[in-house]
């Protein structure tokens, strides 16, 4: 997003998998909904040639925008395709390989989609990754130190709630008339007011 940017400037996309293959390896194989602070990720070592065989064979993270993602690609079913791989290695170097993973998704996004047009200064993460601090880490060890790394709670917007103020503006806009699509974001052919009001 370009300072004073207009809505065709803005340029938003999914990147790769967030949280998902995190958190399922440490449902999986700690038995927890998710990796805490990543202390898991931070006890192993980061297996390349399994990072090497993601990026060969994940086709979304190299797909052009607009695009989006979910479970339905991420899901259980995208790990079956390296049991192999995931066979070989203890379960930290697991995690700490799918935790860096999903940073070179973000990166290589940045990289491919969005360097060629702009240069970000700062790069705020919000979300359960906000929390990760091993994730954390990796996206500020791939983006180097000119660019700062923040969490969203830096601009008042808990990482926490992101998803529930977003949907409290894009309510706001519904009842007040006013198309909350963009454009550039979703493909769409032009701008609508989105969602539906349900009087009881």
């Amino acid at each position: 997003m370009p300072r004073a940017a207009n809505p065709s400037d803005i340029i938003a996309f999914d990147c790769g998998p967030g949280n998902m293959l995190i958190d399922a390896t440490a449902n999986k194989y700690f038995n927890k909904s998710f990796d805490i602070n990543g202390k898991f990720a931070s006890r192993g070592n980061i297996n390349f040639g399994l990072i090497i065989d993601f990026l060969k064979k994940d086709i979304f993270v190299k797909k052009t925008p607009p695009k989006s993602s979910g479970r339905e690609y991420y899901g259980k079913f995208f790990l079956q395709n390296f049991e192999e791989q995931i066979s070989r290695l203890n379960k930290f170097d697991l995690i700490a390989t799918i935790t860096y993973y999903t940073a070179v998704a973000i990166f290589n996004n940045y990289k491919s989609f969005i360097s060629n047009k702009i240069l970000i200064d700062e790069l705020f993460v919000s979300g359960g990754g906000a929390l990760n601090k091993t994730l954390m880490s990796h996206l500020q060890s791939l983006f180097g130190k000119n660019i700062s790394i923040k969490t969203t709670d830096s601009i008042g917007i808990s990482v926490e709630s992101k998803e529930a103020v977003c949907f409290a503006v894009l309510a706001n806009e519904t009842l007040c008339g006013n198309p909350s699509n963009v454009i550039s974001v979703t493909g769409a052919k032009k701008e609508t007011i989105l969602g539906k009001i349900c009087l009881p």
